[in-house]
């Protein structure tokens, strides 16, 4: 899926929402004032599946911009710390995150 900042995704089909445990969505980015890492709230919905240490991927189209690994899990908002694979990228809110590149 190449979706933008914004952009929203409606998984209606054959299954039982597969897709949807495979996508978040940045809510907030704050710089932790004292240990200098940056930390994102996730939009998870009601993803039960989001756990402690849990490796996301932000992906912009083709380009891999971030490690983002789950610090708190919660049923709807989850804290999550962000490594950046190249200084010159940033996070922003509306960013999608998925659990899986295939």
């Amino acid at each position: 899926l190449d979706l933008k900042p914004g952009q929203r995704v409606l998984d209606i089909g054959c299954g039982w929402g597969g897709l949807a445990m495979y996508l978040a969505r940045i809510e907030d980015v704050k710089v932790d004032a004292s240990t200098g890492k940056t930390l994102v709230k996730l939009s998870v919905g009601t993803n039960d599946r989001v756990s402690k240490n849990m490796k996301m991927f932000l992906v912009r189209g083709d380009q891999f911009v971030a490690n983002v690994v789950v610090i708190t899990p919660d049923l709807k908002w989850s804290v999550a710390e962000v490594t950046l694979v190249n200084k010159g990228l940033q996070v922003t809110a509306g960013d999608l995150v998925v659990s899986r590149i295939d």
